[in-house]
């Protein structure tokens, strides 16, 4: 066992006890012990698991009782390996089956005293587990380069990072774990993947929250971000989580921006948003060019500039979801649809409450703009501020079994459902709709027909 103390480290929060540090890294039989105390550094400790002749490595606070405190740039910690295979076993070599697998971190915190520190480093790991940790003040909390596969992070505090709590950066990794971390308050996103090729990533039982500078003024921060217009992300899953916020400059609680290829592919795809809470920042659901997604059981609120912005996207499953800021019904949120351009939507069993949409001339609780094959049903839309369902420039799009209303006598609803003059077959039945200021369903023949509405 290599308990740092044993190779001259202090701990005492005042000497520079990189140089025992590497030397216990060095002469030490895998296990990197660290006892209660803060333990000062100013470069980074570079473990090198392909150089690695012994046994795996592991690394070990103290139950949270041990700091690691980073003076220099860069990552206080950089695990690096050897692994260019797969998950899959044959692809392993017995350098990685017996000595690189499972490198293991857990008990300690890392905080930055450096404007470009960086808590952890991973690169070129197979199965590296990251748990009860705490890595804070840093530029980047965890940050994946290269190359990684089956990563594993769990019951971690990632808090009040520069740039991002955790940093998939250009990297190649399939197989990755987040569950039951604290990730909130760093200033750029909580979650950011940027590049690379992602596949099988669970973002599961997480609070995620105030991703933002501290001045609200930072742009087009995010509390989750994938980026894939240069690179691929696919099979991702987003399940119950509580991803909040506060209004900032272009914010968003989720963002999925990819690219679509020559072939007409998206490069974002295969996407579950499911069971979470979303609310509080600008937009709460950003999608950009991506292709069979799954938005469902949500519960979204508090949407500043809107609930759901999607641009470009086909095959998108939206149903189920509960809109609204009920506490202050005298200040409607704008918490509505906008699809602009997207080909093969379904929007079922939405509820929503005294939310926005839009402005007068062209808007709605639900929009969609140049959409194409679409269906619309079961919809329950209560006191919309501007209209329930607005459609432009779209065609085949199926409205039907939904109830639009106004509660209020002082409702400013220009119509439950309008139909632009530039849409072709848009089939209305079955709904059941308040009457607006200029009419119930707005319709020409040339555009649409409605059959069996009931108006209240």
């Amino acid at each position: 066992m290599a308990n740092v103390t044993g190779f001259g480290a202090k701990g005492d929060g005042k000497t520079d006890d990189t140089a025992a540090i590497e030397h216990a890294i060095e002469k030490g039989d895998g296990l990197l012990e660290f006892p209660s105390g803060t333990f000062i550094i100013r470069k980074t400790l570079v473990i090198d698991l392909s150089r690695n002749s012994n046994s795996p490595i592991g690394i070990r606070g103290a139950a949270g009782t041990t700091t690691l405190v980073m003076r220099g740039g860069g990552p206080a910690i950089r695990l690096t390996g050897s692994h260019k295979g797969t998950a899959d076993p044959k692809s392993w070599t017995d350098q990685t089956r017996l000595k690189e697998r499972f490198p293991t971190i857990s008990g300690l915190e890392i905080r930055g005293e450096h404007k470009d520190a960086v808590g952890l480093e991973l690169v070129m790991t197979v199965k590296p587990t990251i748990q009860n940790i705490l890595i804070r003040e840093c530029r980047v909390g965890l940050h994946l380069r290269d190359r990684n596969r089956d990563v594993l992070i769990a019951d971690s505090h990632i808090y009040n990072n520069t740039d991002y709590g955790i940093f998939l950066d250009h990297v190649n990794l399939h197989q990755m774990n987040i569950c039951g971390c604290h990730i909130s308050y760093n200033q750029a996103a909580a979650i950011a993947m940027v590049g690379g090729d992602l596949h099988n990533i669970q973002i599961t039982g997480n609070d995620i929250e105030y991703s933002h500078s501290a001045d609200l003024k930072r742009p087009d921060s995010a509390d989750i971000l994938i980026d894939a217009r240069n690179g691929i992300a696919s099979e991702i899953t987003i399940a119950s989580n509580t991803i909040q916020g506060r209004a900032s400059v272009n914010g968003t609680n989720l963002k999925v921006v990819g690219r679509t290829g020559p072939d007409g592919f998206p490069s974002a795809r295969l996407i579950a948003i499911t069971g979470n809470i979303l609310g509080s920042q600008s937009t709460s659901l950003h999608l950009q060019s991506a292709q069979r997604i799954a938005i469902t059981g949500n519960t979204i609120y508090d949407g500043h500039t809107i609930g759901l912005l999607a641009r470009n996207c086909d095959g998108i499953a939206i149903a189920n979801n509960v809109h609204g800021w009920g506490h202050q019904p005298e200040r409607p949120r704008q918490d509505h649809y906008s699809l602009e351009n997207c080909q093969a939507v379904t929007i079922t069993g939405e509820i929503f409450q005294n939310a926005g949409g839009g402005n007068a001339s062209s808007g709605g609780v639900i929009a969609l703009k140049g959409c194409h094959h679409a269906a619309i049903g079961q919809v329950v839309i209560r006191d919309p501020q501007v209209r329930g369902i607005w459609l432009e420039d779209s065609s085949a799009v199926a409205i039907s079994g939904s109830v639009i209303s106004t509660t209020r006598p002082d409702s400013k609803m220009i119509a439950a459902i309008e139909v632009s003059d530039s849409c072709r077959n848009i089939s209305m039945s079955g709904n059941i709709v308040s009457q607006g200021q200029n009419s119930a369903i707005k319709c020409n023949l040339k555009s649409g027909r409605d059959f069996n509405t009931t108006i209240l």
